[in-house]
């Protein structure tokens, strides 16, 4: 696995991909900017591993290879995996920085990088990963125009409906957005769900791509 992993770095990681993965995480140091944009890229860099790798030909190279077809999505499962999570990882110092020395972003301008937020970022990455890697092992070759298409509108309907009540200032919206310690330590559970559907999203569209995987005819 550690081989093929290797090979995802080589053959699908492209430089739209690492410029994606950066924006990412720089992205959490501009005050104002909308905190859920900053995780759209990562989301849009996880596609462009999908792009990248069909103009290098990559699952027609894997084919030649003594290996099966399920341990090339699940390659394919922990290079995404590693790729939105270590961004995630490496916003939070950014992020806490920008938080001390602003105080937070204007309500006007969405919700601050709290510990909810991180969570509701989780949820909706968990989301739009199911529908993206069940439907992008559907061929060897393509553009992923309609995956794209697809996965850019169920990213930003979720934006915008998480950062409603931020907009209207509800309770609801003041506490998911809140940076004070007490309120940090209450959004706990917030990211704990997050998380367990970030990782349900892998884990629930895996047998969904193993699947359609084994109908492509390399």
């Amino acid at each position: 696995m550690k081989n093929l992993l290797y090979k995802e770095l080589k053959l699908s990681m492209g430089p739209q991909a690492v410029v994606f993965y950066f924006f990412s995480i720089i992205s959490m140091l501009i005050p104002n900017y909308p905190r859920y944009i900053a995780f759209f890229y990562c989301t849009m860099g996880a596609l462009m591993i999908f792009i990248n790798s069909s103009n290098n030909n990559d699952f027609l190279f894997t084919a030649t290879l003594p290996i099966k077809k399920k341990d090339v999505v699940k390659a394919r499962f922990l290079f995404i995996a590693l790729y939105e999570f270590s961004s995630l990882l490496f916003s939070i110092p950014p992020a806490l920085l920008t938080n001390y020395i602003t105080g937070g972003v204007n309500p006007s301008q969405g919700i601050n990088a709290s510990v909810a937020f991180y969570g509701i970022v989780l949820f909706i990455s968990g989301v739009t990963n199911f529908v993206m890697l069940s439907l992008c092992f559907r061929k060897a070759v393509s553009k992923y125009i309609l995956e794209f298409l697809i996965v850019f509108t169920i990213y930003m309907t979720l934006f915008g409906l998480a950062e409603v009540p931020v907009w209207q200032g509800t309770e609801a919206g003041k506490f998911i957005t809140s940076l004070e310690k007490g309120m940090l330590l209450k959004q706990l559970p917030l990211l704990g769900i997050g998380l367990a559907v970030w990782l349900a999203g892998f884990f629930a569209s895996f047998p969904i791509a193993v699947r359609k995987f084994e109908k492509v005819d390399l």
